[in-house]
């Protein structure tokens, strides 16, 4: 059978080979002295793309390695220094073995006997229903978690966002869509079936590419940075040249910067982190839309088919009823079901916009600990009753677990002692700390019950690159090299000749006009070899010369600006 066009949204039919994929991360750890490296998570991009993406990975590096050697050189970097010494990277519980059922009678779970033992664990914690303002079954007290730097959860935090994109874009009211990384792809899903629907309709690269139109000041909240961001790294990982780059493409390669640098500390996120940065950019590249995967039967046979790597798939809903149709499995229910029925064990990593309430919580926690290193958001929230029984009863089901086993697994799972609920604290620099539930509902600025963490990445940015910029020439077309970064330690030769960095042909262009690099100051510093250089009106002669921010400077006929 010969593929679908690039825009086919049918998984029977795709069938065309993948994409050249990432090469395996290194392993390089900037946490050991004798490091000299950090790990190449990119895809295959544009040279000059990945050469500034890792050349700023690498100045991250160095301000780290700086910082260790003396805080005072770096002040800036100590939140990111610490968080690198002291945050732990998304990691699973441990996983507790199901007592043998030992009965006569060894019964199947149903969907009553889950039910029964959801609600029964929930009562024994001390969840009551809600109200009104927040529905659900939460503790009295919750603990409330406050931003964090999510250095070890990059992998995490890119399907949230691209979650929280999907979530905006379709028209159907959804409560949830979620997305999850395994085996070179990204599989996604909704609580309803008609969301799952629009899912498939999407040009995603376009609804990426208008995310990373944004600013920051045009920002409206929390969820609209969440869809900026992943805009950003989008159009960055399908740019065609770093000098020719827009503002957004500029602000995605800062990003991925930040990503690389994040994984050489927390390597075990190095393959997810990949896998979705591989899949966005052929999203990008390719105009790729979300595969129709269908039933999570059909989409767990995908998880194993190479013709799908670097692809978008949707798992089809679980509903049930006639003229009223019902929820029967929240959007990671779904994914979970399907990654049991693949039997792919390798990991996968599975996120959203929301925290997982406690049965999907629940559920979560009993794939991981089958064996199927599934890593989540362990900081659950409420309790939905009604949505979520049939989607736990199925999964326990295929794994071949008893009633009584799956009744004792949500006793041990939910230990008494350890056992809390989360909400989301909306004050910046406000560390996590316990609050009444219904206090907090009462104060709607300060906390949320419908948002995980926010992130504060990046606390720490390095001061943002020094750069040459072309702005016309009076007597005819523009330099090969239109924008030219200026690093530390190098130089970019300027003149007529032929070896010239940035060659400038005109006659009134000295054969070596001029050098130009970063100061000790971070500013430009130029030094002046020939004729015809002025700066902001100014003609300058043979010499060295600091140049600030938003200096005019005249080569010849060819204007320049320092940015």
């Amino acid at each position: 059978m010969q593929p679908k066009d690039k825009g086919s949204d049918d998984a029977s039919q795709w069938t065309s080979s993948a994409a050249a994929r990432p090469a395996r991360p290194s392993g390089d750890d900037l946490s050991d002295d004798e490091s000299s490296g950090v790990p190449r998570i990119l895809p295959v991009m544009t040279s000059s793309v990945m050469d500034v993406i890792n050349r700023r990975a690498d100045k991250l590096a160095d301000d780290l390695r700086s910082y260790l050697d003396d805080p005072d050189s770096r002040p800036g970097f100590a939140p990111y220094a610490q968080a690198y010494g002291t945050v732990a990277s998304s990691s699973s519980l441990p996983a507790p073995k199901p007592s043998p059922d030992t009965g006569k009678r060894r019964k199947k779970p149903t969907m009553a006997s889950v039910k029964d033992g959801m609600d029964t664990e929930a009562k024994d914690l001390g969840m009551k229903p809600g109200s009104v303002k927040q529905k659900g079954r939460w503790l009295d007290e919750v603990t409330a978690s406050g931003s964090r730097i999510k250095v070890g959860d990059r992998a995490m935090q890119l399907l949230g966002q691209l979650s929280q994109v999907l979530i905006d874009a379709v028209t159907v009211n959804t409560q949830e869509i979620e997305a999850m990384v395994v085996n070179g792809r990204i599989l996604v899903s909704a609580n309803e079936a008609a969301a799952v629907a629009q899912l498939c309709s999407l040009e995603l690269d376009k609804v990426l590419a208008k995310e990373a139109e944004r600013t920051k000041d045009g920002d409206s909240g929390y969820f609209d940075a969440k869809k900026r961001r992943i805009g950003e790294v989008s159009v960055a990982l399908a740019a065609d040249d770093a000098d020719d780059a827009s503002d957004a493409e500029v602000r995605g390669m800062k990003r991925l910067s930040q990503i690389v640098m994040d994984v050489s500390q927390y390597p075990d996120q190095s393959e997810a982190v990949a896998a979705i940065l591989a899949t966005l950019r052929d999203t990008m590249v390719e105009e790729t839309k979300i595969v129709k995967g269908g039933a999570p039967a059909d989409v767990a046979a995908l998880i194993h088919d190479d013709a799908y790597r670097g692809r978008i798939i949707a798992v089809d809903a679980y509903e049930s009823g006639g003229k009223t149709v019902t929820t029967c499995s929240h959007a990671e229910q779904n994914l979970a079901y399907t990654l049991v029925l693949s039997g792919f064990k390798g990991g996968a990593q599975v996120a959203g916009g929301k925290r997982p309430c406690f049965a999907c919580w629940m559920t979560l926690t009993v794939v991981n600990n089958a064996g199927f290193k599934l890593v989540f958001n362990q900081h659950l929230g409420g309790y939905w009753a009604g949505t979520t029984y049939r989607g736990l009863q199925r999964i326990v089901e295929k794994l071949g677990y008893s009633e009584t086993q799956v009744k004792a697994l949500l006793v041990q799972y939910a230990d008494d002692d350890d056992f809390e609920q989360y909400i989301t604290s909306l004050e910046e620099g406000v560390a996590s700390h316990t609050v009444k539930l219904w206090d907090a509902l009462a104060d709607a600025d300060s906390y949320s019950t419908e948002i995980a963490s926010p992130t504060q990445s990046p606390p720490y940015s390095p001061p943002p690159p020094v750069m040459l910029k072309y702005v016309k020439n009076d007597a005819g077309d523009a330099p090969e090299r239109v924008r030219v970064e200026l690093l530390s330690g190098t130089t970019v030769t300027i003149g007529r000749a032929a070896d010239a960095d940035l060659q400038l042909q005109h006659t009134k262009v000295s054969r070596k006009a001029a050098e130009i690099g970063l100061g000790a100051t971070g500013k430009a510093r130029l030094i002046v070899l020939g004729k015809n250089i002025t700066l902001s009106g100014k003609p300058l002669t043979v010499g060295e010369y600091e140049l600030d921010f938003g200096a005019e400077l005249t080569i010849g006929p060819y204007h320049f600006v320092v940015v």
